[in-house]
């Protein structure tokens, strides 16, 4: 079995995923069905990765920031709190998490195969209030999501399907350039990553 941080930087890029996800709310009606009988425990998540993981790595989530740390100095516990469908985790929590059980990931494979690009998460029985991610060099620092934040391009990536109001996090998009030494030019493509430490060629 390949490690954590392999399958970790194989993952799709936000961008890539987010146009992956299609048919939208066909699939949050039929996840939400699904997922109604554990009692809110689980949500939907958008697989995409935030950064390059150095072998030994893993994304931990410790409060509002989740990073890279390396699983050899990691001394207090920690737990799985993002799946694919296969079942392997690839993000993690110091917070006690419940891993979805079998049957429950056999059939959540079966319903978004063609999508490739969905997994589950942990709710937990601690409903927080829809969450802002920002992405600061190799960390993401979350924080509520507020009014103010409207007019900030985001896009969705964790939802409670089963709520009327299913996001629950977003990640802010910045606009894509490149530096030359006389001018920035905007690529038309959007990141989940600043650009302010963008190749100047």
């Amino acid at each position: 079995m390949a490690s954590v941080a392999t399958m970790y930087n194989t993952l799709p890029s936000l961008s890539e995923a987010e146009v992956r996800f299609t048919d939208r709310p066909t699939m949050m009606k039929q996840v939400a069905d699904l997922l109604a009988p554990y009692g809110g425990l689980f949500g939907l998540c958008l697989i995409h990765i935030h950064c390059t993981l150095a072998e030994g790595e893993l994304m931990l989530a410790e409060g509002s920031v989740s990073k890279p740390v390396r699983q050899s100095d990691l001394t207090a516990p920690y737990y799985p709190d993002r799946w694919l469908p296969t079942g392997e985790a690839f993000e993690f929590t110091t917070r006690p998490t419940t891993e979805p059980p079998a049957e429950l990931m056999a059939a959540f494979r079966r319903l978004t195969a063609a999508i490739g690009v969905l997994g589950l998460y942990y709710i937990g029985t601690d409903k927080s209030e829809p969450q802002l991610e920002r992405t600061n060099g190799r960390q993401n620092v979350s924080r509520p999501f507020t009014d103010s934040d409207q007019s900030i391009p985001t896009t969705e990536t964790a939802w409670d399907p089963t709520k009327d109001d299913p996001v629950t996090m977003a990640c802010v998009m910045y606009c894509d350039s490149t530096i030359t030494r006389t001018k920035e030019y905007h690529k038309k493509t959007q990141s989940h990553v600043p650009q302010g430490d963008a190749m100047v060629v």
